[in-house]
């Protein structure tokens, strides 16, 4: 899910969920200590461009990606 949320600062982060990129666990935790989150987008792997199109701030973006040897 790409969620965006307020940081303590009232600052806007949007978090992008890459697949099997230990999104769900990143999600939940924000979404727990956040003190506003929502989701920016239907779709729960949308592209990066999905997220542009939908014209709302995204703040500060990010994602987490993984080596794919380590698995």
């Amino acid at each position: 899910m790409n969620i965006s949320f307020l940081s303590s600062s009232d600052k806007i982060y949007t978090f992008v969920h890459i697949p099997k990129c230990a999104g769900k666990s990143i999600s939940a935790y924000l979404m727990q200590n956040s003190t506003h989150c929502w989701t920016i987008h239907s779709k729960s792997h949308a592209t990066m461009q999905d997220l542009i199109e939908t014209g709302k701030d995204l703040g500060t973006t990010f994602a987490v990606v993984r080596n794919p040897y380590a698995r």
